[in-house]
């Protein structure tokens, strides 16, 4: 049997950089900075940015994900949605804390996307901000809302 070689680079032309800040020694860090640079062209760009928040979010937990699209040229592709799953944690049924950094080569099409492009439509800014420090302030605001509801939460009955 032969096998052909894949690799996330030949989907996309995408790249990516993760990024933590300083932590105490053994403690998981309130978030993480996975940053995109180029330009998104289709389904494989949404495949590449999904594999690899999902990857790092695997091999650096954190309590949040910070999503920097701001050196990112998108300017549409329903796909683009699937960065919202990031970081769910089936069954519970809590939104984690994740927060978009927008730039001048998004912002109009992700804000198109999330306010009329989905079945269940979503507030712009409750996703999405200009500037990494104010996503540092909202995704610690959405930490304390996905303790909460963690909390709260209780399995469907069968």
């Amino acid at each position: 049997m032969q096998f052909t070689s894949v690799r996330l680079d030949q989907i996309s032309a995408l790249v990516h950089d993760v990024k933590l800040p300083p932590a105490q020694k053994f403690r998981v860090p309130e978030f993480k900075v996975v940053s995109y640079q180029g330009e998104y062209q289709a389904r494989g760009d949404a495949l590449y940015i999904l594999a690899t928040a999902k990857a790092a979010h695997e091999a650096w937990y954190s309590e949040g994900i910070i999503l920097d699209f701001s050196g990112l040229h998108y300017r549409g592709g329903d796909e683009m949605a699937w960065v919202l799953s990031i970081g769910r944690q089936p069954p519970v049924d809590c939104p984690f804390p994740l927060v978009i950094v927008t730039g001048p080569g998004c912002e109009t099409a992700l804000q198109s996307l999330l306010e009329r492009g989905l079945q269940q439509r979503l507030v712009f800014a409750d996703h999405c901000t200009d500037s990494i420090e104010r996503a540092i302030k909202l995704v610690a605001a959405k930490r304390e809302a996905f303790k909460r509801c963690c909390a709260e939460w209780k399995p469907p009955k069968a």
